[in-house]
């Protein structure tokens, strides 16, 4: 599982334009789980390609896919 720590990080370096600070990207990747949340329920929802959300004790826990996973690895190492 990624931290959010991981996702801010990741919007920031992709969308630099869009995101001038760590809280601004915080506070995307909240609203972003937030709907998420909302939709999910008690459902698993899985995205081709993405991973799958689900909620745990009342938050939503993604698991990244493989491919999704070596993507990060990638950007991160460049």
């Amino acid at each position: 599982m990624i931290d959010k720590h991981t996702y801010v990080n990741e919007l920031m370096h992709e969308l630099p334009n869009v995101f001038k600070d760590a809280k601004q990207a915080e506070q995307a990747v909240d609203i972003v789980f937030g709907l998420i949340k909302d939709k999910v329920g008690n459902e698993l929802v899985e995205i081709a390609g993405i991973g799958e959300f689900r909620t745990e004790q009342g938050r939503v826990v993604f698991t990244p896919t493989r491919s999704l996973m070596d993507r990060i690895s990638e950007s991160s190492s460049h």
